[in-house]
């Protein structure tokens, strides 16, 4: 995991909305799952060469490795916040 635990601001459109998003753990599984499945179809592929835009700007572009790896370290920062919650006096206990 990062050892960076420091607060990033999210663009405005992928903060949370004021509702509670349905089942979010098993939509987190299904987007890692699909990630997993992403990584795998790019096999044999040149990492370095298959490039695509950022989510974030279309001015932004990046080769698919780079892009693979921001998004493992971005799933590790999500651990990392999972932690901190769970850690939390006031997280709920079974």
């Amino acid at each position: 995991a990062p050892d960076n635990a420091r607060k990033l601001p999210a663009r405005a459109r992928w903060r949370p909305g004021p509702q509670p998003r349905a089942n979010p753990v098993e939509a987190y599984i299904d987007l890692r799952e699909r990630l997993i499945t992403l990584i795998g179809q790019a096999e044999g592929r040149d990492l370095r060469r298959t490039r695509l835009s950022s989510p974030v700007s279309r001015l932004i572009r990046m080769n698919l490795g780079d892009t693979f790896m921001a998004m493992v370290v971005h799933t590790q920062r999500h651990l990392g916040q999972i932690a901190r919650l769970r850690a939390h006096a006031e997280f709920p206990r079974e």
